[in-house]
């Protein structure tokens, strides 16, 4: 289950100021009849010929994206339980959202993320293609010191400049392995692919990658 915490988060003023604007386009077009997004906040983050839906399980974001998404429809729904039937999408995309989908323990997040992904695999078409394009750390060290630290942080009402955390945020970076390990419990057989170069951000005792988990 998801905490709490997350969706006053999402629903507040600093995250739809924070999650409301405008994305960059990573991956410019997906071409299908049918492409889910998960995850969407306020507007689609990638462009598609087909038709689009989008879920987000935070309200006055996707009340938001009514106002200024002229195409596609904008669902409010939990991403470990998708309302949708089984094998309906051509296409899945999701950006930036693994890491949020926080649990009370470490434990419980990597439930969730699971919960997700067969969720995904579950209403994805036989030969149809999953996105997922999600920032992951170099070591599960790492993965563990900025889940706690984060979760002081979200007690204390603070956030964490260095790395843009705002107040608030509790995130959970998985490791390429254990994106793949969860990505092989979900049926979902593919391969990773590194997007760019290793790279510091800022701070100087972790090490970030971002990858796309490319899968057919």
């Amino acid at each position: 289950m998801i905490d709490p915490s997350v969706f006053k988060y999402f629903n507040s003023e600093i995250g739809i100021r924070r999650y409301g604007g405008h994305y960059d386009f990573e991956i410019e077009k997906i071409e299908c009849d049918l492409l889910l997004e998960i995850g969407v906040g306020s507007r689609f983050s990638v462009k598609s010929n087909g038709y689009m839906v989008g879920i987000d399980i935070a309200k006055e974001l996707l009340r938001q994206g009514r106002i200024i998404s002229s195409f596609g429809s904008l669902i409010c729904a939990d991403a470990c339980f998708l309302p949708f039937r089984k094998n309906i999408f051509q296409r899945v995309y999701s950006k930036f959202l693994l890491h949020h989908l926080i649990g009370r323990t470490p434990k419980t997040t990597q439930n969730n993320i699971k919960l997700v992904l067969k969720e995904l695999a579950r209403v994805l078409k036989t030969r149809g293609n999953i996105f997922i394009d999600e920032w992951c750390v170099h070591s599960s060290l790492e993965t563990m010191i900025l889940f706690y630290i984060t979760k002081m942080l979200d007690h204390w009402g603070v956030g964490l400049n260095i790395i843009y955390l705002e107040p608030h945020v509790v995130i959970y970076f998985l490791t390429i392995n254990k994106l793949k390990h969860l990505l092989e419990i979900a049926k979902l057989k593919g391969n990773c692919r590194i997007i760019n170069s290793w790279k510091w951000h800022k701070f100087p005792v972790l090490l970030w990658m971002k990858s796309c988990a490319t899968l057919i």
